[in-house]
């Protein structure tokens, strides 16, 4: 279907990472979900969280649903638009979660204070109302329909190549903002969604219950803007120096050449040479 199993080829051969690049959808209604799709309360009893549904998907290699009724994790849940978090008199609030009781949820988990809870609930980002009743997710060449997001969990080292791989097309930064809590629901999902640009997260509460591995950390890109990473990827594959895994240069056997990078690297090559005749000119002198 499109390109996507193209994408996802091109991904695992450019960066290789451990697991296959992912597809997540939220859907509005559970009527939306694909035929196609494993919905997880009609297999099994467990009522995942939204991470563990994230892991069954990408280490099962399955296309997997799950239905609001079914599933656990309320921080997650509020995080991408599936609940609202009630206020102390158990009144479902319309307004952001900065606004609620955040405060009191962070207190004496992930702030000393009340106040400092409420502070860190202006920077977590949410999907604001409860208008998602059901979440897809599946590998990204076996996504039934056109995906929101797509999910790449790598090591740093094979996120830096998809982020050189934006700035290629884009011209910008990939950012990145963590408060060491839903670090998949928050910082990968609702902040992508909201703004509409690759992010880079931290996994936290995964690392406990959706097996997300210690060198791992994952980056959200939006649907639209993964086809100007491919193409950026595919721009530099003949650049020795942004390749992966990297060739190391060793100081007792070779130098960094940057004259061999096309264009770039000749800018630099003269800068170097340059100054180098510079300082060697000051040299002479003393």
């Amino acid at each position: 279907m499109q390109p996507y199993k193209e994408y996802q080829e091109l991904l695992m051969n450019y960066i290789r990472p451990k697991t296959v690049p992912l597809g997540l959808c939220l859907l509005r209604s559970k009527a939306e979900i694909p035929e196609t799709s494993m919905i997880i309360s009609k297999i099994s009893k467990v009522t995942p969280s939204i991470c563990q549904l994230v892991s069954i998907a990408r280490h099962e290699e399955i296309i997997i649903a799950a239905i609001r009724p079914y599933m656990s994790c309320a921080p997650g849940m509020i995080c991408v638009g599936m609940i609202k978090i009630p206020n102390k008199n158990n009144k479902v609030l319309n307004d952001s979660f900065s606004d609620t009781d955040i405060g009191d949820i962070s207190k004496g988990l992930y702030t000393e204070s009340t106040i400092l809870g409420h502070k860190l609930g202006k920077k977590t980002e949410i999907i604001e109302g409860d208008d998602f009743e059901a979440i897809i997710v599946a590998p990204l060449e076996l996504f039934p329909i056109p995906p929101s997001i797509i999910l790449q969990y790598a090591s740093p080292s094979q996120v830096l190549k998809l982020i050189r791989g934006y700035v290629w097309k884009t011209g910008e930064p990939v950012t990145m903002s963590c408060t060491g809590r839903a670090g998949l629901c928050s910082g990968a999902i609702a902040e992508c969604f909201n703004r509409d640009k690759p992010v880079i997260s931290i996994p936290s509460g995964e690392n406990q219950l959706g097996l997300a591995e210690d060198n791992e950390v994952i980056m959200a890109i939006p649907i639209r803007v993964l086809s100007h990473i491919i193409s950026g990827l595919k721009a530099q594959e003949h650049i020795k120096m942004l390749k992966y895994p990297p060739s190391p240069y060793l100081a007792n056997y070779s130098q960094l050449n940057t004259g061999l990078v096309p264009i770039a690297g000749k800018s630099y090559e003269r800068a170097l040479i340059k100054a180098l005749i510079k300082y060697k000119n000051n040299e002479s002198h003393l």
